[in-house]
């Protein structure tokens, strides 16, 4: 939301963030009911990779930064969620013992919140260096 209401204020544009990140958190909770049944009928890896795709997708729609592509991918990115994280889950579940489930987790959480930690670094240097958006 930041990132897209920063980029997008000089379009004069500012809720559009706001907005984007309402319709996919939306459209995770509603298809949290859904993804559990999907991920088992497809499977964890394909259920990830699927995920994965929309993520993709979704990072497509940010690059052109208009509303009309970009507030469906929200809602695309965020039934891709759902599935990911409820396949990633069972993944976990599935490869790891009850003397490993805690290790495991802990490796996978805290890749996971070191990626938020690295891409926060990352934009606070470009940020200060004074590189910017442009289309």
């Amino acid at each position: 939301q930041t990132f897209l209401t920063t980029v997008l204020k000089d379009k004069g544009r500012k809720d559009v963030g706001f907005q984007s990140l309402g319709i996919l958190y939306g459209a995770l909770s509603l298809f949290n009911f859904v993804s559990p049944s999907l991920t088992s009928k497809m499977g964890e890896r394909l259920g990830m990779f699927g995920g994965a795709v929309t993520y993709c997708l979704f990072i497509g729609a940010t690059i052109k930064a208009e509303p009309a592509l970009l507030l469906p991918m929200s809602a695309v990115v965020g039934c891709g969620a759902s599935v990911l994280w409820t396949a990633q889950g069972s993944f976990l579940v599935k490869c790891s013992t009850a003397a490993t489930m805690g290790l495991n987790s802990g490796i996978f959480f805290g890749m996971f919140w070191g990626g938020f930690v690295l891409g926060n670094v990352m934009v606070a240097i470009l940020r200060h260096t004074g590189v910017g958006y442009s289309t």
